[in-house]
């Protein structure tokens, strides 16, 4: 019998190592611009083309002290918004990002976190989102699971002194 309990651990112990995965985490910083095509279905009224910066942050409290200069890579992200929308609105998004040497797409919904009309003429809403995506297994070379995050500003119309983007974490598991 114990030597049926020492087979029986050592397959799970090899199972188990086999099963492991490696945890990857990306911060990146998106900015829309016009130089990046979004392409979406008819009917999908958000449309995201937008660079990707690497933000550098202050050790001691993370601030962000620097945006990133020049852009890494590239983002694409398209969804549906209703068209009434107020705080707790939610809308279907995907994204895929292109770092170059990696591919990561990802889908799920955003949420109107809060929204305000700054002092601008006319006053339109500054929309404040969060968004939670499942990303696609495979949709990079050994990408077992994985999720995208983000803190979101919207602008349904531009506002002077206000600009779209968003800070996006990436929590990702490759395999070993």
């Amino acid at each position: 019998m114990h030597m049926l309990r020492t087979i029986a651990l050592a397959v799970l112990t090899l199972t188990a190592a086999a099963a492991s995965a490696s945890e990857e985490v990306l911060l990146l910083r998106s900015q829309e611009s016009p130089e990046v095509p979004a392409l979406c279905a008819a009917g999908e009224n958000i449309k995201l083309g937008a660079f990707l910066y690497a933000p550098r942050t202050r050790a001691r409290d993370g601030l962000v002290m620097k945006e990133g200069s020049r852009p890494i890579g590239t983002a694409v992200g398209c969804g549906t918004m209703p068209l009434v929308v107020k705080k707790g609105t939610t809308a279907t998004f995907r994204l895929a990002i292109d770092l170059g040497d990696r591919t990561v797409s990802a889908s799920g919904e955003c949420t109107v976190a809060e929204m305000f009309a700054p002092l601008a003429m006319p006053p339109y809403p500054v929309l404040l989102a969060g968004c939670a995506l499942a990303v696609e297994p495979g949709s990079d070379p050994g990408l077992l699971h994985g999720m995208a995050s983000s803190s979101s500003v919207f602008l349904p119309r531009p506002i002077p002194g206000y600009d779209t983007g968003s800070y996006w974490t990436f929590h990702l598991y490759y395999a070993d």
